[in-house]
């Protein structure tokens, strides 16, 4: 699909989808005319990015962290709290627990 479809489907707007693309967050395919490609994989990418910066994380910690969330039963669970916790810092990994737990709440 294109970024336009994506969009609508993710409900951000294409502007978005260029900042998450420049910030590294998503990488889209190429047509051989230069055109965004874009597949189902990349709308469960926006509402995973889309959660994380609604949960007051910046973009560089949400590209270290996007790897380690997964989609069970349209619940986005954190897999690798403790790994990334230690990585990103103790002070990292707390708060991300506080505002994932936040944002499942209000989702609900």
């Amino acid at each position: 699909m294109q970024i336009g479809a994506l969009a609508r489907r993710a409900g951000v707007s294409p502007r978005a989808l260029r900042y998450y693309e420049e910030k590294g967050l998503l990488v889209p395919g190429r047509t051989a005319g230069g055109y965004r490609v874009y597949t189902e994989e990349h709308v469960e990418s926006v509402r995973r990015i889309r959660i994380l910066l609604a949960a007051g994380l910046n973009s560089d910690m949400v590209r270290e962290i996007l790897p380690c969330m997964v989609n069970v039963r349209r619940t986005f669970l954190f897999t690798g709290v403790v790994t990334v916790g230690r990585h990103l810092g103790k002070r990292y990994g707390n708060h991300l627990r506080h505002q994932l737990r936040r944002q499942r709440h209000r989702s609900r």
